[in-house]
């Protein structure tokens, strides 16, 4: 069978792969000229001679391609999550039908970013499909800048050798960053001929220092001025990045270090160096308990020198310090590393305890593992983590997850509002609570209700609600990152579903009256327990929180005025107006967030801050700025004091930009927000902020409009236009 052409073939990448096919033909025939090399090549793409095959490409290239039709975002979404899966039979079939998703853009299934498929296919580990997309046209060299400017290669180097071989058979390109993975110091000092034009924007937001595999790379990039300590988007630093090779960082480590450059303990930890780490304990012996440390040398299985750290006090139970604060049980359970697994648990390590991201056990990651990294490993250890003693935190028997082949049918189905498919599964004995064992922690009702903007809801939803129920789906289950039953969720997301939900619900409790607005229920309940007033429930919400948070009180004027005699009820009953939520371990949560961040609701925003609320907890005024609730922002504006609106938005403005977000930024700048000023968390000002992210010149302009200084140096003693440069954002720079 013919290997077809992409839509529009190379002939410089046809000559190439003549030129690497005749090596080949050489090591069992030394007379094989290149003419033979050129002939095999062109027979293997289904033509008769080279000149043939040169005909063929020369026309393609001729012919105006035709325009595309843009694709349908949810069409590239599902075909992404497809390619992540490895389900080859349904890939085939849509790249028959719409031949342009082969290189398509969209959001990543797993995680962040937005990759094509190539991209997802090559960091699942699948083979078949790389293979499969490659010989339908995928551009072997990528579209990657919003894929943090990683390239299919880079993706594939060092961990899939298989799949870099196949990219360079199509012609993928080794660029700089390729080629400092690779350790080619030829091409290398090749590329970087032209000095410090030649730099590509770092991947991640980083240093490019964090991807040179050689003394020699490293020596030349510094000569160029790449920095030897900027972060990326993740907090890394390049020597961090380094470490991060294992033990074959620990030249380069070393090298980085003559350079002035001072590594971190949990650097050498990384790189088992138990030497290094020995000598800097004498000075202080409490680095071997840092978590930092005990992180590395269990993300990089360095056995021995666990339990050397073990054997020194340091805890089984340590976490990391960012992003979803995770345990090292996690990071072993996500590796397939039953063996540090078991030495972890011996050791005291509690298989119970969740990551606060996500809010899952390490038995939950490995099964995640299986499906994102098919790691077949993963699956020994979450059998092994399920076979282990039963402590008091672990979930209960009857709320652990399934796998995904028992609940993905009936998610899937629920979720596109899809009735007879729901019927006929349920027929089969599907489970109406099955708990998925995804991240995300969907239930069936959860997922009907769980507001898309990809997918509105219509009555095909409805119907597939009131057959869950009947088959004894149960509305006060809970389920999400968030833990919300399926009754609260429809009624701050949903409430159409709320009267589908009442009759199989029972008497409510304070909670749920709260959320649901049921002002007589509220009034029963606290005329015999007003203490239930100041209760929280397993969420850390109060009833007041959850009154807050209701979408019902735009149903009508009767819902509005029943959601504020609930929330009079319950300060008379004693509530606190200020009481926090513990949210995700991280942020305390009023609320007034709920009312004017969450939901855009002036009448209770106004309520709340009359009855003594706190305009200044760091999260209304932010997210309601965020979501553009300009309902809620009016209030703001008209009733807190012009002082405390300023430094409220002041920390609204870089804290936004920090993370991209731009739409909040005119409300804040023309209500005070002072964008010279240094946000305590980053370090930034507001131009530092948007410099680093790569604001569009809009923002740029808005901020200099506000009087933002160019000269202002942030923590670090850079200024924006330092920071656009080191961070590869070149228009910025300009701008600046």
């Amino acid at each position: 069978m013919s290997t077809p052409l992409p839509a529009r073939p190379s002939l410089d990448w046809l000559r190439k792969r003549a030129k690497a096919t005749l090596k080949q033909l050489r090591t069992t025939r030394p007379s094989a000229r290149l003419a033979d090399a050129q002939l095999a090549l062109a027979r293997e793409h289904g033509f008769r001679s080279w000149r043939a095959l040169k005909a063929e490409v020369d026309a393609r290239r001729a012919t105006p391609a035709e325009p595309v039709a843009p694709l349908d975002h949810d069409l590239v979404t599902r075909f992404l999550q497809l390619v992540g899966a490895g389900d080859l039979g349904p890939i085939r079939q849509l790249l028959v039908q719409h031949p342009s998703l082969v290189n398509a853009i969209g959001p990543h299934p797993f995680w962040g970013g937005r990759p094509q498929p190539l991209h997802v296919a090559i960091e699942t580990g699948r083979q078949p499909v790389v293979d499969l997309l490659l010989r339908a046209g995928a551009d072997p060299n990528g579209s990657n800048a919003e894929y943090s400017h990683w390239s299919p290669l880079m993706l594939a180097i060092n961990r899939r050798p298989n799949m870099q071989r196949a990219l360079l058979r199509r012609g993928a390109r080794i660029g700089l960053v390729e080629a400092l993975m690779k350790g080619d110091d030829r091409t290398v000092t090749r590329l970087l001929k032209r000095g410090v034009s030649a730099l590509p924007p770092a991947p991640n937001d980083g240093s490019l220092l964090m991807f040179a595999r050689t003394p020699k790379a490293i020596d030349r990039l510094i000569e160029l001025g790449v920095p030897t300590d900027t972060r990326d988007r993740w907090g890394a630093s390049p020597i961090e990045a380094l470490s991060r090779l294992g033990r074959a960082g620990r030249p380069l480590v070393r090298h980085l270090q003559s350079k002035g450059v001072r590594p971190e303990p949990a650097e050498f930890a990384r790189m088992g160096d138990r030497t290094a780490l020995t000598a800097l304990a004498k000075d202080n012996p409490h680095i071997l308990q840092d978590p930092a440390v005990m992180m590395g040398a269990v993300d990089f299985k360095h056995y021995a020198l666990v339990r050397w750290l073990l054997g020194h006090g340091a805890d089984p139970n340590a976490r990391a310090t960012a992003q979803s604060e995770h345990t090292a049980l996690h990071s072993a359970a996500w590796n397939g590393d039953l063996t540090m697994v078991k030495l972890l648990v011996a050791a005291g390590a509690d298989p119970g305890l969740r990551d606060r991201q996500y809010d899952g056990t390490a038995q939950g990651w490995a099964e995640t593992a299986i499906e994102v990294t098919s790691n077949a490993k993963c699956g020994e250890v979450a059998e092994w983590l399920t076979a282990q003693a039963k402590q008091p935190s672990a979930p209960l028997p009857e709320e652990r997850p399934a796998r995904r082949v028992e609940w993905k049918p009936l998610m899937d189905a629920a979720f596109n509002g899809d009735p007879a498919q729901v019927e006929r599964l349920l027929r089969r004995g599907a489970d109406p609570n099955v708990l998925s064992n995804s991240t995300q922690r969907h239930r069936p009702l959860h997922r009907v209700i769980e507001r898309k903007k990809t997918l509105p809801k219509h009555r095909g939803h409805e119907e597939v609600l009131r057959l869950l129920l009947i088959a004894g789906a149960d509305p006060y289950r809970r389920a999400l990152i968030s833990r919300m039953t399926a009754l609260a969720l429809a009624a701050t997301d949903g409430p159409q579903f709320v009267p589908i939900l009442l009759p199989y619900a029972g008497e409510l409790d304070l909670f749920h009256a709260a959320v649901t607005l049921d002002a007589g229920r509220v009034a029963h309940l606290l005329g015999t327990h007003p203490e239930l007033a100041r209760a929280a429930d397993v969420t850390t919400l109060t009833p007041l929180h959850y009154c807050a948070a209701s979408a019902m009180f735009a149903l009508s004027d009767r819902h509005q005025q029943a959601q504020l005699d609930i929330a009079s009820a319950l300060l008379s009953a004693g509530a606190g107006v200020n009481e926090l939520q513990a949210y995700a371990g991280h942020w305390s949560i009023t609320p007034l967030y709920y009312a004017a961040g969450y939901q855009d609701n002036p009448v209770m925003t106004e309520f709340l801050l009359g009855a003594g609320a706190d305009p200044a907890d760091g999260e209304g005024i932010y997210h309601a700025s965020d979501e553009g609730h300009a309902q809620a922002l009016e209030v703001f504006a008209r009733r807190v004091p012009g002082p405390l609106l300023a430094t409220e938005a002041t920390g609204a403005l870089t804290g936004q930009l920090r993370w991209g977000g731009t739409r909040g930024a005119p409300w804040l700048l023309a209500h005070g927000a002072d964008p010279n000023a240094l946000n305590p968390t980053s370090g930034d000002a507001a131009l530092h902020a948007a410099a680093r992210v790569g604001a569009g010149a809009a923002v740029i302009k808005l901020l200099l409009n506000y009087r933002a200084r160019t000269d202002v140096r942030n923590r670090d003693g850079q200024t924006a236009r330092e920071v656009a440069r080191k961070a590869g954002n070149v228009k910025v720079a300009a701008l600046l």
